[in-house]
C-alpha cells in the first residue's frame, strides 16, 4: 500500500514540476504550403501562358495592384492609394513600401 501511495505522490509531483517548467510564450508559427506538378510547367510570362496548368500557377504566385476579398469586392493589394481623375480617364496608383526592397526606389 505504501508503494502504490508513494508513486501516485511522485507522479503527481512531477507532473507539478513539468507543468511549471513549460514556457507561455506566443511561438509564431510559420505557414508552409509545398505543392507538386506532375506536368511541365510552360511558361511563366503571362502573354505566352496557353494552358490551365500555367493559369494556374500564374494565378496562385503573381499578385496584382487589386485582389478579391471573401465577399469578392476588390480592395487594395499592392497599391497602397489609388487617385482617380474627374474625367474618369487617369489614374493615379501609389505603391506599398513593401516594393521599394524588392525593385529599388520607385
Amino acid at each position: 500500500m505504501k508503494k502504490k501511495f508513494l508513486i501516485l505522490v511522485l507522479a503527481v509531483v512531477s507532473t507539478f514540476i513539468l507543468t511549471a517548467c513549460g514556457s507561455k510564450k506566443n511561438k509564431q508559427t510559420t505557414q508552409v504550403l509545398n505543392w507538386t506538378e506532375s506536368a511541365m510547367l510552360s511558361t511563366q510570362d503571362q502573354s505566352l501562358a496557353t494552358d490551365s496548368l500555367s493559369f494556374q500557377t500564374l494565378l496562385n504566385t503573381q499578385e496584382g495592384l487589386y485582389r478579391l476579398d471573401k465577399n469578392q469586392v476588390p480592395k487594395l493589394a499592392l497599391a497602397k492609394d489609388v487617385k482617380i481623375s474627374s474625367d474618369g480617364k487617369t489614374y493615379v496608383l501609389h505603391l506599398n513600401q513593401i516594393l521599394n526592397g524588392l525593385m529599388g526606389t520607385l
